[in-house]
């Protein structure tokens, strides 16, 4: 098992948040970004636009969590702040099992998958996931143990069927696997995905969502963005965030978002395509 995997990487992951039961949290953060005006014949002026408005969440590990809502909402914003992956100061707390967690040590437990691909087109897949791994794991360890790590991360991952393809040929739910790849090379207890669905078909969107349930349901913390859920994808997650303008607008489980609808609209039936379109159209 993963929890097994006792490789040396160069980032070493105390093996406390690696087997321990974690809970990240975040209190009333506010996220302000500076703005630049200029213009001809006058001084520049400088503003402060706030975009997120004291935002409190958390995530339990083994759960998987959207962060969801429309453009501008503060997705993006959200993630690379609770990730310790932002430029710039925030207000608020960021908490590890109620302790407070420095950028140092979320990024030696934390994995991150960006929403553009940066692999290597001309390799294949196996090949960039084998230079990935010599780059991000110690010389130290053996290659037994480590070859059995990278089959168990390909055969999690569903990856055996465009091992030997040229990156460049394969699509791009088979291009987000590989980057998802990448990260659990040396096990991060927290995963952070950005946009992880974004131009994918429903199906490998759905495809997608699955394995980061998966990958989830081995004891890690998975939280990743998502811009317009495809059909069927909604649902798969355990928790979602809602933000609109900012402003957190719900956190719980998927299950309650539509009893919250039904509540406020009791002599009307809620299909699940019209929650969609409220949250991601209106909100």
């Amino acid at each position: 098992m993963w929890n097994d995997w006792d490789g040396t990487t160069e980032h070493q992951i105390p093996k406390k948040y690696v087997h321990g039961h974690l809970v990240l949290s975040w209190k009333k953060i506010n996220v302000h970004v500076k703005q630049i005006n200029k213009a001809f014949f006058r001084r520049s002026k400088i503003s402060y636009k706030q975009i997120l408005h004291n935002v409190s969440g958390n995530v339990e590990c083994g759960n998987l969590l959207g962060i969801m809502g429309p453009s501008g909402s503060g997705k993006t914003t959200l993630m690379s702040t609770i990730s310790h992956r932002t430029k710039g100061n925030f207000e608020g707390e960021l908490l590890l099992n109620g302790r407070p967690i420095s950028e140092e040590v979320m990024i030696k437990i934390s994995g991150f998958v960006p929403q553009h691909d940066i692999s290597f087109d001309q390799l294949t897949a196996l090949e960039h996931l084998s230079l990935m791994a010599n780059l991000k794991v110690s010389c130290n360890t053996s290659k037994i143990a480590l070859k059995e790590h990278i089959d168990e991360i390909i055969s999690t991952l569903g990856m055996n069927k465009f091992l030997n393809t040229r990156i460049s040929f394969l699509s791009g739910g088979e291009r987000k696997k590989i980057a998802l790849a990448v990260q659990l090379l040396n096990n991060p207890p927290i995963l952070f995905c950005d946009e992880i669905t974004t131009g994918l078909d429903s199906y490998s969107a759905a495809h997608i969502v699955n394995t980061l349930k998966s990958v989830a349901r081995m004891g890690k913390i998975v939280i990743c963005t998502i811009h317009q859920p495809a059909s069927g994808v909604f649902g798969k997650f355990d928790e979602v965030i809602l933000l609109s303008n900012g402003l957190l607008a719900y956190q719980g489980p998927v299950t309650m978002v539509h009893q919250l609808f039904q509540k406020y609209t009791s002599n009307f039936y809620i299909p699940d395509n019209f929650l969609k379109t409220i949250v991601f159209d209106m909100i």
